[in-house]
């Protein structure tokens, strides 16, 4: 089990850090192109697609890859949970599209947010559509174990999407043209999903209705509160975004959001480990493994505590040149807000993993209580403080809102059965942080330029901190080589001879 989760990790993890890198690459070709205020509108536009994916996708993308893994006694079930939620896929996404194009049609989404925006919300509906069967192909092919065509797809869409929106954005198509190619990529990756899943289920299942035996109202019961859980994680993500639009306009917006963008670097690892602990974690919680569960997951925490404060303190060093190089001078008010948003970036990013954990069980509603409760403080300081704080205000109420989740979902963790911190090493970890802080900010401070400090901080400060992780036992030796013994045979031959 611990290598099919270290070959899933990895291979979800080159997916995710390749989806990552091509949006470092296209973010500053989009801000030159359509510039702050155009960046806010796409980002506005694409944090409405995600809220209203709360509706249209209804956790079916956590869903399939819950209840595919497990072994029922009925012969066709992998059919017939692939058939189900396909089936509602279409169903909710049709109904979410109608009501979005009916707003639209009326003229509301004109008069709430400036006439540029019907046509954006008409291409959104389009966007919905895509993104709910790319989700859906992709979540299958996880559950099947099938990471590395699921991730290649993942890929696949955002490098398609960017080449296809640079080319737009050559022809003067501005947002409009940036929207329509999502639109493409998404398309064209879904299609390639389902030909993939072939090998796996009929895709006839989507039209035979299972017999009366088949649990739908398990399944459903799941889904519904599979809802709430991520209608409030989805609203820690982009419920500033919106109200910041509707307050302040696209210009802030679009400079909050790149502090956002910066921020959001720090949650790729965590990111993966859950979306790795969900379907492989399915499986032990339903064979009663409690003590294993507690083991992966407990590592996997300290893991994430390590590798995300040193990404904090390496984007609290380069700051200011990366934001100003990376986005232009025309940004550089975004570098406050970014540092403001850390501290709770580093608390969403280790809650994040540990959560999962709680969804592979199934038991959700210790998660709904802790996550709702952090999105309410989110919303509520963000109603508070961004109308007379601007993003200022955004950023504190977020960065609280992230911070909560911290807190709220180690008490879950308790409450569900296992205790995510207990191989934290909390002292060697702080160690480690504080002896590693002061190099990595002398190093950034001592160079002049900024293109050379963004080239030589990040391995000096990586070896730093990794030579001390190790020195103070944030993280064992052994470990390093179990971790290197359990990757793909390239991967363990590259690091064999580094």
């Amino acid at each position: 089990m611990k290598a099919r989760l270290l070959r899933g990790f990895v291979a979800i993890l080159g997916g995710n850090v390749a989806v990552k890198l091509l949006t470092i690459a296209f973010v500053p070709v989009l801000v030159r192109f359509v510039g702050s205020d155009g960046y806010g509108d796409y980002a506005f536009v694409m944090s409405s697609m995600w809220l209203l994916l709360i509706v249209a996708n209804s956790g079916i993308f956590t869903s399939i890859r819950k209840f595919l893994p497990e072994e029922r006694d009925r012969e066709d079930w992998a059919d017939e949970v692939y058939g189900f939620y396909l089936r509602l896929a279409v169903a909710l996404a049709a109904v979410v599209v109608a009501a979005v194009a009916a707003l639209t049609a009326a003229g509301y989404v004109g008069a709430w947010f400036g006439e540029q925006f019907t046509g954006y919300f008409y291409l959104l509906c389009a966007m919905i559509v895509g993104t709910q069967f790319h989700s859906v192909t992709r979540s299958a092919l996880m559950a099947f174990g099938r990471e590395p065509a699921s991730e290649t797809l993942h890929a696949a869409q955002k490098a398609a999407f960017v080449a296809v929106a640079i080319g737009f954005l050559l022809a003067g198509w501005h947002v409009t043209g940036v929207l329509v190619a999502f639109v493409l990529a998404s398309v064209a990756v879904s299609v390639a999903g389902f030909v993939l899943l072939a090998r796996n289920v009929s895709l006839r299942a989507a039209f035979s209705l299972p017999d009366a035996a088949f649990p739908r109202w398990e399944l459903l019961s799941y889904n519904l509160l599979t809802i709430l859980l991520m209608g409030a994680t989805f609203s820690l993500y982009h419920v500033d975004i919106v109200l910041l639009q509707a307050f302040h306009g696209s210009r802030e917006t679009g400079l909050y959001r790149a502090s956002l963008q910066v921020a959001e670097f720090l949650w790729l690892v965590p990111i993966v480990i859950g979306t790795v602990f969900i379907h492989s974690l399915s499986e032990l919680w339903s064979t009663g493994r409690d003590g294993l569960i507690e083991e992966i997951s407990a590592r996997a925490t300290r893991y994430t505590v390590v590798l995300t404060l040193l990404l904090a303190i390496g984007v609290a060093a380069l700051a200011e040149p990366f934001v100003t190089l990376y986005f232009g001078r025309e940004f550089a008010p975004s570098v406050g807000p970014l540092l403001v948003l850390l501290p709770g970036a580093v608390g969403f990013a280790v809650a994040r993993q540990v959560f999962s954990v709680g969804q592979a069980k199934g038991d959700l509603r210790p998660l709904i209580a802790a996550t709702g409760t952090a999105a309410a403080i989110n919303l509520l300081l963000n109603l508070v403080l961004i109308p007379p704080y601007g993003m200022w205000g955004a950023a504190i109420a977020t960065s609280i809102g992230y911070g909560s989740m911290v807190v709220l979902h180690v008490r879950s963790a308790k409450a569900i059965g296992f205790d995510p911190l207990a191989d934290l090493r909390a002292g060697p970890t702080a160690a480690t942080a504080i002896l590693a802080a002061p190099v990595i900010f002398g190093a950034s401070a001592l160079i002049d330029s900024d293109v050379l400090a963004l080239l030589a901080v990040p391995p000096l400060g990586f070896l730093v901190y990794a030579a001390l992780a190790l020195k103070t036992g944030a993280v064992d030796p052994d470990e390093v080589a179990d971790l290197v013994d359990g990757l793909p045979a390239p991967v363990d031959r590259v690091a064999a001879w580094l």
